[in-house]
């Protein structure tokens, strides 16, 4: 005896659930794709970072001798070295003249110097010294202390003047204070060519022409502190 066929309602009922069941397994692979393709995103970001993070390293310590705290998301992939307290980036030479008067009971001295100066500038690394690459962003933060005046060695010097009034000698202490003003002033004149801007821009060339090349921008962080030694 043949069996009574089934209402409709039943037929678009499997049909809805077929189709249910399609959009499902549709939807789960869609959701499985979109995962695999953000954890490969995530991946390749990564590496990425890596990488850049290495250059970064690798790029100081060929510059300088020295490698900084390197992190990647904020996570320390390696710490800083600490056999260098003070890195010299620049160094100039600088030359500086010195004129020294002295008038007493009418009878004038008068001692003029010439000195040429080296001026050694860079970073005191008893700060931190640290670079953060940000996959996400691809941004890399350097922070890093102000640069400072290393040393103010005297090469050479010269005097152009040296006069002793009838009464009133130049005495070999006023020599000496002589030698140390022109040295202050030599100091004094290296803050004011420039220097120090310079010494900042040593240390970013490196990092940023290794940044670059991976696409990666740079911002620079400095701390308050600048003196000179």
């Amino acid at each position: 005896m043949p069996l009574p066929p089934k209402p409709k309602s039943v037929h678009l009922a499997l049909k809805v659930a077929i189709a249910t069941g399609l959009l499902l397994l549709a939807a789960g692979g869609w959701v499985a794709h979109s995962a695999y393709k953000k954890a490969m995103r995530l991946k390749m970001e990564m590496d990425t970072a890596v990488a850049v993070a290495d250059a970064m390293a690798g790029a100081v310590k060929k510059a300088f001798n020295l490698t900084p705290q390197v992190s990647i998301n904020s996570e320390v992939r390696m710490g800083q070295t600490e056999p260098i307290m003070e890195m010299a980036t620049v160094s100039r030479l600088l030359q500086v003249e010195y004129d020294f008067q002295n008038i007493w009971a009418f009878s004038r001295k008068r001692l003029t110097l010439q000195g040429t100066y080296r001026i050694s500038a860079g970073f005191d690394l008893k700060a931190p010294f640290s670079v953060n690459v940000d996959s996400a962003a691809k941004s890399i933060q350097v922070s890093l202390p102000q640069p400072k005046i290393f040393s103010v060695e005297l090469v050479s010097y010269k005097v152009i003047r040296d006069e002793d009034g009838f009464i009133n000698r130049v005495t070999p202490a006023e020599r000496e204070q002589a030698i140390q003003s022109m040295r202050d002033d030599a100091g004094r004149k290296a803050l004011g060519s420039g220097l120090l801007a310079d010494a900042k821009i040593a240390m970013q060339r490196h990092i940023i022409e290794a940044a670059t090349r991976h696409g990666f921008a740079v911002s620079f962080h400095y701390s308050e502190s600048t003196t000179k030694k």
